[in-house]
């Protein structure tokens, strides 16, 4: 019974049950126009992360393809939003900014939501140009899989998007990894898009890192074309659709997390 329960805490603490707090909101009051700015600073190749049977088969791998994907992202988020709502979207690297860090505006204190200081003079200058939200991707290392025991749960992390594989006694398992950090902020108000539930969710690790059942064993394992890539690519660009999505249902106002009484 103790081991069933420490596996069980052991689990809802990676997975992020209990990892936020999100104050309440009743709808983001955005103004009637606006800007969306957007900033997508990733490597422009794939990788392939594996992990094997034993550390020794492990490896981490860059395809030089030309995916565009920079390019690619940045138009994908762009066109839902922009396409689902009444705001224009504007490139955030036009405002020489690159590092992630410095589009971080808001926290939650004292179960409530706030600015940060840190950047509020940023804060206040986008806003003076009439952005009022913010979206940021990055390339990150994720967690893509768990495997989990009686004794805990064992964690195993993609490197980069494109291609996570575990391989065990000869099983493979293929996913497509969107390995990537992704902020979205209101900074006309301070919410943080990201901690609620909708988005949330599609930042889990088992959203992210998509199990494909029906992708095919490539000729080389250790060498995959470019042909037999484009299945990932094709599903990394859909999974950041579905955030598109998700982020133009919340800045249209359709946000489900009601004021407590």
């Amino acid at each position: 019974m103790c081991r069933l329960f420490l596996l069980l805490v052991t689990i809802w603490g990676i997975s992020g049950c209990s990892a936020r707090y999100t104050p309440p909101v009743e709808r983001a009051a955005l103004p009637a126009e606006g800007k969306i700015a957007l900033l997508v600073n990733i490597n422009e190749h794939p990788k392939h992360s594996h992990i094997g049977t034993t550390i020794f088969n492990n490896f981490v791998k860059e395809y030089e393809y030309d995916w565009q994907m920079e390019q690619e992202v940045y138009k994908t988020l762009s066109e839902e939003i922009s396409s689902r709502t009444k705001f224009e979207v504007v490139n955030l690297s036009a405002y020489d900014i690159g590092d992630i860090k410095q589009v971080n505006f808001v926290g939650v204190q004292d179960k409530a939501w706030t600015f940060l200081g840190e950047n509020e003079a940023l804060r206040k200058k986008l806003l003076t140009q009439g952005v009022v939200a913010v979206i940021s991707v990055t390339d990150t290392r994720t967690l893509a899989e768990l495997a989990c025991s009686n004794l805990g749960c064992t964690e195993f992390y993609s490197e980069g998007y494109g291609l996570f594989t575990r391989s065990f006694f000869g099983m493979d398992r293929y996913y497509a990894s969107s390995s990537f950090h992704i902020s979205a902020e209101i900074i006309s108000e301070p919410v943080d898009l990201v901690l609620l539930e909708e988005l949330w969710q599609l930042n889990r690790y088992n959203n992210k890192n998509k199990l494909l059942d029906d992708f095919s064993d490539p000729k080389n394992f250790e060498n995959i074309s470019e042909q037999e890539m484009q299945p990932l690519k094709e599903s990394i660009l859909s999974y950041l659709a579905a955030i598109g999505r998700q982020v133009a249902k919340y800045l249209n106002g359709e946000i489900k997390q009601q004021k407590k009484s």
